[in-house]
């Protein structure tokens, strides 16, 4: 026996996955409860705390809403006791299955009994040793499953079926083929109007406030899925909304799948392929846009200009915020030019009015000066120099004298009232010890007053000393730095933060250095954009 409970508070660990193949009667929420009240009502001296439910949910990781709630409810004294059907129900992954069942439950004194595979941590048994292997198989099961999924999945995409939840704006699932598309008659019209605003020469920007001027409803408001719920700004066209519609290729009829894809069946993660990689089927439902328009308007190096890389030579580019929306600002590469802009604002005018463009060279090129401006600034007027630190230190040195001095005259005076005390105490004429108490007494407080003051300046002038070494060595930090090859790295040393509206930038620098707050300097556009 490893330890014990008065009393145990159960929690009934319940999971069922869409993904791991765990789509059998046998493996069923209401199966896997059935199994464990039954040996829950053989064993009376069980309180059933809650029932933990993922639904839905793969085994493969933790990243669970119901189990984390278990742990918090383990960690808070709840429950002390978790109970599930059997070891793949709790989970797939051997090493964090593990990680729990070995380490983690025993340290926080909870047992843990899977009914079926009879695991129990409470008790030596035989079959707690062969844990570590079945958890091995449970894993295999769901590699194996995932690979079997990705084939079945992969199957459809090449026979052109369209398998997302949600079909692409203009389209409707087929009420008689879940996985073939109609043209959506509503839907439809607008994607046609937003290829013939482009074709006549309108721009994204111009389309944008065409639609939300005429209030054509968003594909989020049509959608009305999960996925547009927390979305901000779902009633607003955007920029990036309309260059998805151009781009898509779906419109000629295609089926287009595999552009994203897992890196394990363990992770989340994607990974995007090629264009060349992707599966493409031809035909597959009927267009809404012909080829002639389609490849009129559509110019992919123009509508993914903000995807193209920028390397780190941009040492602003983590600094740079909108001032309006509080949102980074995006560097991308317009021909040669390098520009600074406010992406919500690219994306509409109603989300972010800032519609500043700033080239990026400029405004380095005026920061970095400032910045050595302000250095040469602090180095000629607000410096102390070490002649006057070390005439400050000589002044310490001579409070501290005076503070001793003081100290020692109070000690004397106290052993004399002492002394006075004990004459009183050998019949002493108590109106003269009165009158010499009470000058003595009074002679004390004024020299303890006298110290009190002492101390104050000693402070004072050490933290004149302290703040004029540190404003040196800030200077000379500084100066090191803007000597120094610049990277991201060191500028952020003295920059926190730069906000860009449509007159002006506010430089926040990390270093106050001077009697006055330079920290946040104002600079003018003056460059011909």
């Amino acid at each position: 026996m490893l330890y014990n409970h008065d009393t145990y508070n159960v929690g009934i660990y319940l999971r069922i996955s869409k993904e791991d193949g765990d789509k059998e009667e046998s493996e069923s929420i209401t199966n896997q409860r059935k199994i464990i009240y039954e040996y829950l009502n053989k064993n009376k001296d069980l309180n059933i705390h809650k029932e933990y439910i993922d639904d839905g949910y793969s085994g493969a990781n933790f990243n669970r809403p119901a189990f984390k709630e278990l742990l918090h409810d383990i960690d808070s004294g709840s429950v002390n006791f978790v109970i599930t059907k059997n070891l793949a129900r709790f989970g797939r992954n051997y090493i964090e299955s593990g990680e729990y069942l070995e380490k983690v439950f025993p340290d926080k004194q909870v047992r843990f009994y899977a009914i079926l595979d009879n695991y129990d941590n409470f008790l030596e048994r035989v079959e707690n040793d062969f844990f570590p292997l079945k958890s091995v198989f449970n894993e295999k099961h769901c590699k194996y499953t995932s690979v079997n999924v990705k084939k079945s999945k992969r199957k459809r995409m090449t026979e052109g079926l369209y398998a997302c939840t949600t079909p692409p704006f203009g389209y409707a699932k087929d009420p008689n083929n879940n996985m073939h598309l109609v043209i959506d008659p509503e839907t439809s019209k607008i994607v046609k109007k937003i290829f013939e605003l482009k074709a006549s020469g309108k721009t994204i920007r111009e389309i944008v406030t065409y639609l939300n001027n005429k209030k054509v409803k968003t594909p989020g408001l049509y959608n009305g899925s999960k996925l547009f719920i927390n979305t901000k700004n779902v009633e607003i066209w955007k920029s990036n909304s309309i260059s998805r519609i151009l781009c898509n290729e779906v419109y000629l009829g295609k089926c287009i799948r595999g552009k994203s894809q897992k890196i394990s069946y363990k992770s989340k993660k994607c990974v995007y392929p090629k264009y060349d990689e992707l599966i493409i089927t031809n035909n597959t439902h009927e267009a809404i846009i012909s080829e002639e328009m389609f490849f009129s308007v559509h110019n992919p190096n123009k509508y993914h200009s903000m995807h193209r890389k920028l390397d780190n030579k941009y040492l602003l580019k983590e600094l740079l915020y909108c001032s309006k929306c509080g949102n980074r600002m995006y560097i991308t590469l317009e021909g040669k030019k390098t520009m600074i802009h406010c992406d919500r604002n690219r994306q509409s005018e109603l989300i972010c009015n800032n519609s500043s463009r700033l080239s990026y060279e400029w405004l380095e090129n005026e920061v970095i000066n400032k910045i050595k401006q302000f250095t040469s600034f602090y180095i000629n007027n607000e410096i102390i120099d070490e002649f006057l630190i070390k005439s400050i230190e000589e002044k310490i040195k001579n409070y501290l004298y005076r503070k001793k001095t003081i100290e020692d005259e109070i000690k004397k005076i106290t052993q004399k009232i002492y002394s006075m005390y004990n004459d009183r105490l050998n019949n002493k004429n108590s109106e003269e010890y009165m009158n010499t108490y009470s000058f003595f007494n009074n002679k004390r407080n004024q020299k303890k007053s006298e110290l009190k003051e002492i101390e104050e300046l000693i402070i004072n002038e050490r933290e004149m000393v302290t703040n004029g070494r540190n404003k040196t060595e800030k200077i000379e930090q500084i100066k090191n730095i803007l000597n120094d090859s610049l990277d991201s790295e060191n500028v952020q040393e003295l920059i926190k933060r730069i906000e860009i509206n449509n007159n002006s930038i506010f430089v926040k620098y990390s270093f106050s250095i001077a009697s006055k707050d330079y920290s946040v300097v104002e600079l003018h556009n003056e460059a011909e954009i």
